[in-house]
């Protein structure tokens, strides 16, 4: 699921990034700080995306979207758990799937790895030298990752 998120949203984040300072004049080092920070950017937002479609009081997934929880969730567990995972899913059988997540407080682990993907977004930034830039970059994370900072 990283990998997928590496060449979907960190693709577009570094996209645009790497474009708007390539064409402002930026250093190979800002270009190459920008270009890490898509990376942690774009995998925080997807796992945050992700976290948004676990809700509820009970929690509810979309059984046909895989995720980085059912992903995280699959590294848990034995063979025998996995398949049992894969039935649940082909099946849409939420209440399979949700009892696992729970077993393995797959939530907790999956919102860990959004705050230690954000933290990394951050310790990127902490290197650039332009200040408007990093603090517009700052302003962006806290906008987007609010609930997790």
């Amino acid at each position: 699921m990283l990998e997928l998120f590496e060449n979907k949203t960190s693709a577009a984040f570094r996209v645009s990034l790497l474009l708007g300072a390539a064409v402002g004049g930026a250093s190979s080092e800002t270009l190459e700080i920008l270009d890490g920070f898509s990376h942690f950017i774009g995998i925080a937002y997807q796992v945050k995306d992700d976290l948004a479609d676990y809700h509820g009081d009970k929690g509810d997934i979309m059984l046909r979207k895989f995720s980085i929880i059912l992903s995280l969730l699959a590294e848990k567990l034995s063979p025998e758990e996995r398949q049992i995972l894969l039935a649940a899913y082909e099946s849409d059988n939420y209440q399979v799937i949700s009892e696992l997540i729970d077993l393995y407080d797959i939530q907790n682990v999956t919102k860990a790895l959004l705050v230690k993907t954000i933290q990394e977004a951050k310790d990127s930034l902490d290197k650039l030298s332009n200040l408007g830039l990093k603090l517009a970059l700052y302003e962006i994370l806290g906008k987007i990752f609010k609930e997790y900072i």
